[in-house]
């Protein structure tokens, strides 16, 4: 059946013969839901759908497409070229875009409403690439004033990367670089949703 891969004509194919072996068996479909289809004259005489059941159920899934992308940074006239998935890696892009941008470090990207703290005050940030560390401040120094601020009850709040894109976004960036440390990684969750 030229194999199982997901969403390729193999897959179809197996799931096609298993079920006409369940036919055959006898045993009853106990998939999804559907109804027969009709032609517009059995409608208009008034015959009704009847609800079947398949052998099939589907279930919705998600394809990933590697894909290469390019960053460069030019400043005086000189221009320097990242490697991907060696010096960076891309949460998510448009398929074939490609933009030139100015780009604005934000600190930390980080907002506390409560403490007054925020990073974008003041920064114009729309129609740019923003560079924002991962983290909030003084999160490496238990000793600080940001740590003691910020790592409260609500420290993983605070360290959600989330809420930076949501804001940058807001404010209406293009692009957000977020600065890791080499032994720091963002959480897979967060990378993939971008």
């Amino acid at each position: 059946m030229e194999g199982r891969a997901t969403g390729e004509k193999g897959e179809f194919m197996a799931a096609d013969y298993l079920a006409s072996m369940l036919q055959f068996m006898g045993i009853a479909p106990a998939g999804d839901k559907g109804f027969t289809k009709l032609t517009r004259d059995q409608r208009r005489s008034g015959l009704k759908p009847e609800e079947l059941t398949s052998y099939y159920q589907n279930i919705v899934m998600v394809k990933y497409i590697e894909s290469s992308s390019q960053i460069s940074l030019i400043t005086n006239n000189s221009e320097l070229t990242f490697q991907d998935n060696v010096d960076y890696s891309v949460s998510s892009f448009p398929n074939n875009i490609s933009f030139t941008a100015q780009v604005v470090f934000v600190g930390y990207g980080f907002t506390d409403e409560k403490s007054g703290y925020d990073d974008f005050k003041g920064v114009d940030i729309k129609n740019k690439i923003v560079i924002i560390l991962s983290e909030f401040p003084g999160y490496k120094d238990k000793d600080s004033e940001g740590y003691k601020k910020f790592s409260s009850e609500n420290g993983n709040d605070y360290t959600m990367e989330r809420k930076k894109f949501e804001k940058a976004k807001k404010e209406g960036a293009l692009g957000i670089i977020i600065l890791t440390s080499n032994s720091q990684r963002l959480p897979h969750s967060y990378r993939r949703n971008r």
